[in-house]
């Protein structure tokens, strides 16, 4: 899966620099422009936003409890890993329900974007996707911290402090 998410955000990212690109080009050079760069690029954005905090959490990345890892006793750690990843994925069940419920609601009344007119309800699927691989990242990452260090395929010392 961390494949198939890095192959995303690098096409990801190589689309909004493109289009930059030859957006600014065309502006500046040519004195014309694309009526639907910025839309794209704002779209893709979004969508590298919501995919990504899956791939923070699959790589340890989470700057809250780095931090709050490094404050406790190591004894004290591991259960403040856990707690902070339990309520993670309530908020990323919450935003799975609500971001589903939402596309659903923008797809029946058929809403388009202003200058791509692609159904809006493609663009806010990132809630639910980005969600749901959210998700899975944090039950991998929530099952790691009941495996030895040992054993764990994780090397990162901030989710590892303290062991189990």
């Amino acid at each position: 899966m961390s494949r198939v998410e890095a192959t995303i955000m690098v096409a990801a990212m190589a689309t909004v620099v493109v289009v930059i690109m030859v957006q600014v080009v065309l502006r500046y050079v040519f004195n014309d422009s694309l009526s639907w760069a910025e839309e794209l690029v704002r779209y893709t954005i979004v969508w590298m936003s919501f995919l990504g905090a899956g791939m923070g959490i699959a790589r340890g990345a989470h700057i809250v409890m780095g931090l709050l890892v490094g404050i406790l006793p190591a004894s004290m750690s591991i259960w403040a890993i856990r707690l902070g990843h339990v309520g993670a994925m309530v908020f990323a069940v919450f935003l799975l329900v609500a971001g589903t419920e939402h596309v659903l609601t923008v797809k029946g009344f058929g809403q388009v974007s202003s200058a791509m007119r692609m159904p809006m309800w493609i663009v806010y699927l990132c809630l639910p996707l980005g969600a749901l691989v959210f998700l899975m990242r944090l039950v991998e990452a929530m099952l790691r911290t009941f495996l030895p260090v040992e054993e764990s395929p994780v090397h990162d010392e901030v989710l590892w402090t303290g062991g189990t």
